[in-house]
């Protein structure tokens, strides 16, 4: 939670100064009319800052250094001094430096280019305006220091093709794969996100109408206007350069775009009164424009409740479009009666006003609209998160969480997962004497060919050298030989009466195990009476992604498949046929669970997937410093789906080496309420000492330009290039 206070505190500092710069707009307005506008501003603030802003992401300086040039640039040319401008484009230039996003802040200042000339130019030559437009610009200077204040020019220079080396930059003409995002079912594409851009757009479409308009009738949106709409049109322009196409880069219009939505939908219907000069609007005109938000609001609200790197428990109506009862939120049954109250509304109040209801007064039809849905999609983002802390007070959500430990001390994310061990466990008696096997009724797809059982196939300790098992005393058979395809049946084994709360049957897998390679254990549970077995049904025991090392894998045995006589045998099936790919299983253990916080030893290195990195705060991160990595003692990975890049040696990461040397070894896991979909926790054994070495350094002066070790080798390129095998 404590996190989240720099943008807090972010927000609560653009919000003054958006609001300051609205202030100075209104003029001669009533006070009802100034508090409308706030609450309106401080509406589309929430609706726009809390699913994009409220983190620990970059696109939040982009977003106050917007603010901040936005007040700056309009200070200079309205007191005609050139001082805030270069203020402004501090501010813009150090938005730029902590991410390329920050451009957007550059938006104001490219817009006020005219105006300022003019003031340069002013009492003086073009030799002294371009004297004073020097001055101005030398305070870009100070955003590289912060730029370059830990990296070269070196660096920056290299980046960009180290980046190439391992994946294809995207460009501007990509920028359409964002927009995909938006609309997708997917987190990127979640209701809250897609309400404030797609509502933005079409008011930035009607601004844009209007500026034409005025232009035309020569009646001027004044300065600040026009920057208001505009700033918004080049901020999304300086996205559209950005080679990153991620939708929660928008967050970095948090400021622009409120700011444009409170111009079009408080000041704009008085400018058009102005710009019309006592004409009357085209009635088709006064419906089309509240009309023309009914898409981009029908459209946001079937975007799902689901957000990125977030495990959902206790959330409503999760992963599914917002929804209230059986009633969808994007239903016409409820835009459509709204529209039509908030069009005889605005009417029937500029009736009582003596006003002509077809004047530029009935377009705040649209703004109540707009609001009623901002109130409803922001509300309701509210409401499931609030909801879905409350209810895991007595559980485990990360709201929950947040609530209950503030300063992450009591490690409750650690306390709500569970790990099976199977090396770890107890070993099941044997069943000895079984003289005859009933086969099931139904076997199961993944049943091979009788064929293919040989009782040589997967010899016991034939495990790769390079891999071998988790230290136990359990036996595990494996063939490590390319192209084997065969299947190996171990003896029966008998199972427990009942099992405990936390208990589960384990075994131990290594190498590729998945679906996809027809490779994995069958656990045949059966009944024993005498000398004979009837196996009464089969469970396919298999990892859902290839992970490195040795995973255990529980199985879902219940009441009926346990008690007196009850058995159980595996058989491991190795369809894997590749080059490089090997099999191996264990027998049955009766394993334990613990809780993560037991299982794990807090200060240990640890190397958390990024996408939880938050989530773990007991947990020591791994140094990183001198070009070398200290080797972790435990890992987590993201999701139910294979290990992400830090595992990928062609992608630099930075686990490839440490999977290539230690014993990996992957427990079974659950999250309450998120069962095995939240991730997987590694652990590692290195077979020498890690910390077998010493670091001394020397201090060697370089150009900036140029690297002071020389251009060293980079595996992830050569490998690409086809240098290395």
């Amino acid at each position: 939670m404590w996190l989240r206070l720099p943008a807090l505190a972010a927000a609560v500092i653009a919000w003054f100064l958006t609001r300051h710069f609205l202030d100075r707009m209104m003029g001669e307005r009533t006070a009802w009319f100034r508090r409308g506008d706030h609450l309106f501003l401080g509406l589309v603030y929430c609706a726009w800052w809390l699913p994009y802003a409220i983190g620990t992401r970059p696109e939040i300086l982009g977003a106050l250094g917007s603010a901040i040039a936005l007040v700056l640039v309009a200070r200079a040319v309205e007191r005609r001094s050139l001082l805030p401008a270069a203020f402004g484009a501090m501010a813009a230039g150090l938005a730029f430096a902590a991410h390329p996003t920050g451009g957007v802040a550059f938006a104001p200042l490219l817009l006020a280019i005219p105006a300022l000339w003019r003031i340069a130019r002013r009492n003086g030559t073009v030799a002294s305006a371009v004297a004073r437009t020097v001055a101005v610009l030398s305070v870009g200077s100070v955003p590289l220091f912060a730029a370059f204040a830990d990296a070269s020019l070196h660096d920056f220079l290299v980046g960009s093709s180290r980046f190439a080396a391992v994946e294809k930059p995207l460009t501007w003409t990509d920028e359409a794969a964002r927009y995909g995002l938006l609309l997708s079912g997917e987190p990127m594409g979640a209701f809250a996100k897609r309400a404030v851009v797609l509502v933005a757009l079409v008011a930035l479409l009607w601004f844009a109408l209007l500026w034409v308009a005025s232009r035309i009738r020569k009646t001027p949106l004044g300065f600040r206007m026009t920057l208001a709409g505009w700033s918004l049109a080049i901020g999304l322009v300086a996205l559209w350069i950005t080679t990153s196409k991620w939708t929660h880069h928008f967050g970095a219009l948090s400021v622009l775009g409120p700011v444009l939505l409170a111009t079009v939908f408080f000041l704009a219907p008085g400018v058009v009164r102005e710009v019309l000069g006592g004409r009357r609007l085209p009635v088709w005109l006064l419906v089309l424009v509240p009309v023309s938000f009914l898409p981009p609001i029908i459209v946001s609200l079937q975007g799902p409740n689901s957000w990125a790197y977030a495990w959902g428990q206790f959330l409503y109506r999760a992963w599914v479009p917002p929804q209230v009862g059986s009633l969808g939120l994007a239903s016409l049954k409820i835009w459509g009666p709204v529209l039509v109250l908030a069009l005889v509304g605005v009417a029937l109040l500029l009736r009582r006003r003596g006003l002509d209801w077809r004047s530029g007064g009935i377009l705040f039809a649209a703004t109540g609209v707009v609001s009623v849905f901002f109130l409803l999609s922001t509300g309701f983002l509210y409401g499931t998160f609030a909801n879905a802390a409350v209810r895991g007070l007595s559980s485990y959500s990360v709201g929950a969480a947040n609530l209950k430990d503030p300063s992450g001390r009591a490690c409750l994310t650690e306390d709500a997962i569970t790990l099976w061990d199977a090396p770890s466990g107890s070993a099941l008696p044997a069943a000895t004497g079984v003289a005859a096997v009933i086969p099931v009724a139904a076997p199961i797809a993944q049943t091979p060919a009788p064929e293919m059982i040989d009782p040589d196939a997967l010899p016991l300790g034939g495990w790769p050298a390079s891999d071998p098992p988790p230290a136990g005393d359990l036996d595990v058979w494996a063939d490590s030989a390319d192209g084997l395809s065969a299947a190996r049946e171990t003896g029966w084994y008998e199972l427990p009466a009942s099992l405990a709360d936390r208990q589960r049957v384990a075994v131990l897998v290594g190498g590729t195990a998945t679906d996809e390679d027809a490779t994995g254990v069958i656990a045949q549970v059966g009944t024993r009476s005498g000398d004979r077995v009837t196996v009464r049904h089969e469970l396919w025991l298999t990892d859902a992604a290839v992970r490195p090392g040795w995973r255990s894998i529980t199985m879902d045995l219940g009441p009926a498949d346990l008690g007196d006589g009850a058995v159980l045998r595996l058989v491991g099936v190795d369809g894997s046929t590749g080059a490089g790919k090997w099999f191996g299983f264990s027998e049955p253990r009766l394993a334990d669970g613990v809780r993560m916080n037991d299982y794990v030893q807090h200060g240990e290195p640890t190397l958390v997937a990024w996408q939880s990195s938050f989530w773990f705060p007991c947990e020591r991160p791994i140094r990183i410093a001198d070009g070398i990595l200290e080797p972790p003692a435990v890992a987590t990975t993201w999701g139910n789906v294979a290990p992400d890049n830090i595992w990928v040696e062609r992608r630099g990461g930075a686990l490839a080496g440490v999977a290539r040397i230690a014993t990996v070894s992957t427990p079974a896991t659950e999250m309450v309420e998120a069962g095995s979909l939240w991730g997987r926790v590694e652990t590692f054994a290195y077979p020498y000492p890690t910390d077998g070495y010493t670091v001394s350094s020397t201090p060697r002066t370089a150009m900036g330009w140029s690297s002071p070790f020389g251009e060293a080798s980079q595996i992830v390129a050569a490998k690409r290039a086809g240098v290395l095998r």
